[in-house]
């Protein structure tokens, strides 16, 4: 009988050895979900944290952000003052642009004319160029005839003179001054 109690003892111990291993198993993988369930809060807890600091970092950029708005408003504010008082200075320079517009337009038609003018008088002094031409060409026939004439009362001077015909001579003289006379003529209507 002392046999039998052991081995139920021996039974009894390696049942409850196996409970406890099945326990510490259970326990173990108990751990082991613990331990991941801590490493995810970990992690969890370090993603957390670096959130709040980026929430931190964003409101002092909201913050800072705000100070800027205030500013741009307050630089809004003073442009469109400016602009305000900068649009009676544009409405008069307008208006002044318009009246140079209206003078320099005015001025093109005077310019104009004036152009319409001048190749008028242009024309006009071709014209009398062709005419002092001709009148010039005349003028050298003339003088071309005077000088002809002047040497045929020189030539008649000189024959009457050897003919001693006193009053042939004082015909030839007077004939003489009357061409030189017209030769000066001639040559003072062609010097312009």
């Amino acid at each position: 009988m002392g046999f039998w109690p052991s081995t139920k003892r021996v039974e009894a111990l390696e049942a409850e050895l196996s409970a406890l291993n099945k326990a510490f198993a259970e326990r173990d993988e108990q751990n082991c979900r613990l331990e991941a369930e801590l490493e995810e809060e970990r992690s969890a807890l370090v993603k957390t944290r670096s959130e709040l600091e980026l929430g931190h970092r964003l409101m002092a950029g909201l913050g800072q952000f705000s100070s800027s708005l205030s500013e741009l408003k307050g630089s809004f504010s003073e442009l469109s003052d400016l602009l305000g008082s900068r649009r009676s200075e544009a409405l008069k320079t307008r208006d002044e642009s318009g009246q140079v517009r209206d003078g320099m337009a005015t001025l093109v038609q005077r310019l104009d004319g004036a152009r319409q003018r001048v190749v008028s008088s242009a024309g006009q002094m071709e014209a009398l160029e062709t005419e002092t031409g001709s009148i010039t060409s005349l003028v050298d026939v003339i003088d071309g005839v005077s000088d002809q004439t002047s040497l045929l009362a020189l030539n008649a001077s000189i024959e009457a003179a050897r003919a001693g015909n006193h009053q042939q001579y004082h015909e030839a003289v007077n004939k003489r001054r009357w061409q030189c006379g017209a030769a000066e003529s001639a040559s003072l209507v062609a010097t312009p």
